[in-house]
């Protein structure tokens, strides 16, 4: 064989008897199917008949290691099912970033907040004191005219225009000036509850180590495209309650793990940290002005053993509860509210 290989004519039949007979064609010509069918009959077939092409199926070699799987053909219904599962995701996806990107700025920039804060308020309180002796000095010209004003009307005289005219002027003076203490009042209250939010959620991030935390595993590790779990509220009012409800929902998650992120937008804990370890997260998503959608996920590791674990009975059990849920305890709300009515 050597020898005839070595004449150039036939060097390349030699290429293809060699790569025809190697190890990788032959393997996969060993390839099988194996299926389960509707009435749990195992098969195993190197060809898979097109009454059972619908079956999710194992490709197996010949020592019965599985190679791939083969997903059975989605409905029409699940594949728009699937399409809106990825729409719900990629809004979480966003909702999460934004979240993981305002809790990184806030942790470089607390610092820097905390004393800023403390600068504009002492700015604010310097002006409050300079509009507030303005209007206190004012008040004592705007009572030096009136009763110049009365002592006119009280000789039988009239009030001359000069002091009308001061009275008016003084009076728009006046509030005008009410009118900016009102405004750096409210300046500076939404300055400090601003930072009291600020402060809250540095110190989950600080406790929780937060920046560590990578969002976007919560989205590559997820739950079976088919399920959807979501509740939609139909008002401002209705949305706080239900974010309330979620959160409660959420905290007696089966795994019993604590929430690491807990926002207006989104909450979450800690994604899994193996394939026997589950993360639960919720966002909400504003469709209207009022009115929003809360999407329920739960996430696993891209494994056999994670994706089963995403959908055992127990986990299936608890996705399924939360649109109730959250349904039924708002029917109460409202019942309650309409009763005290």
């Amino acid at each position: 064989m050597n020898h005839i290989c070595q004449k150039s004519s036939i060097k390349l039949l030699c290429i293809l008897l060699i790569l025809v007979c190697s190890p990788g064609q032959a393997s996969q010509e060993n390839l099988h199917y194996r299926w389960v069918d509707k009435a749990g009959k195992i098969h195993y077939s190197d060809k898979v008949p097109p009454e059972d092409a619908g079956y999710r199926r194992d490709q197996i070699n010949d020592k019965g290691v599985t190679i791939k799987t083969i997903e059975r053909p989605k409905t029409p219904q699940e594949f728009a099912k699937a399409r809106k599962l990825q729409r719900l995701r990629y809004q979480q996806k966003k909702l999460i970033e934004q979240q993981a990107a305002r809790d990184r700025l806030l942790l470089y920039t607390f610092d820097d907040v905390t004393n800023s804060l403390g600068d504009k308020l002492a700015t604010i309180d310097a002006k409050l004191r300079i509009i507030n002796a303005s209007i206190t000095q004012l008040n004592r010209q705007l009572s030096d005219q009136k009763k110049s004003a009365a002592q006119w009307e009280k000789n039988g005289r009239a009030v001359p225009q000069t002091v009308v005219f001061k009275i008016n002027e003084l009076e728009n003076q006046i509030s005008s000036y009410e009118s900016a203490v009102n405004l750096h009042s409210e300046k500076k209250e939404s300055l400090q509850k601003n930072y009291a939010l600020d402060a809250l959620r540095y110190k989950k991030i600080v406790t929780h180590q937060h920046n560590k935390f990578n969002a976007q595993k919560l989205l590559h590790a997820a739950q079976s495209d088919d399920e959807l779990s979501i509740a939609n509220c139909m008002s401002k009012q209705e949305c706080l309650q239900a974010w309330e409800l979620t959160k409660e929902y959420l905290v007696n998650n089966p795994s019993g793990k604590k929430l690491i992120t807990d926002s207006n937008l989104v909450m979450s804990t800690a994604a899994p940290a193996n394939q026997t370890d589950i993360g639960v997260s919720a966002v909400l998503i504003k469709t209207t002005a009022n009115q929003s959608t809360i999407f329920l996920d739960i996430h696993c590791k891209q494994t056999v053993v994670g994706q089963d674990l995403c959908n055992s009975k127990d986990w299936k059990n608890w996705l399924y509860g939360f649109r109730s849920y959250v349904h039924s305890r708002l029917s109460i709300s409202s019942s309650n509210t309409g009763d005290n009515s």
